[in-house]
């Protein structure tokens, strides 16, 4: 991401504050928190639960789950941009 794409994004913040998107694509160029539904052998995401620019909302919109006397990793990752 170039520097004036965090300038833009770091503005965009000052000025409205939280913000929060259902499209993958725009979570992964505003480099959003995301929480997505992994297939049950982790190698495709099946939907995008939540992606914010706010960990704690987050946080509380995955809670802990447990499948078959196993728990399931819940996984907070800040979106990278490619």
């Amino acid at each position: 991401m170039s520097i004036e794409d965090k300038d833009e994004l770091a503005q965009e913040f000052a000025e409205f504050g939280y913000r929060e998107t259902s499209d993958p694509n725009d979570a992964d160029r505003r480099n959003f928190y995301k929480v997505e539904k992994w297939d049950a052998a982790e190698l495709h995401i099946e939907a995008l639960i939540h992606a914010s620019n706010d960990l704690e909302c987050a946080r509380r919109s995955s809670p802990a789950k447990r499948t078959a006397d196993r728990a399931v990793a819940i996984r907070y990752a800040k979106a990278s941009a490619s």
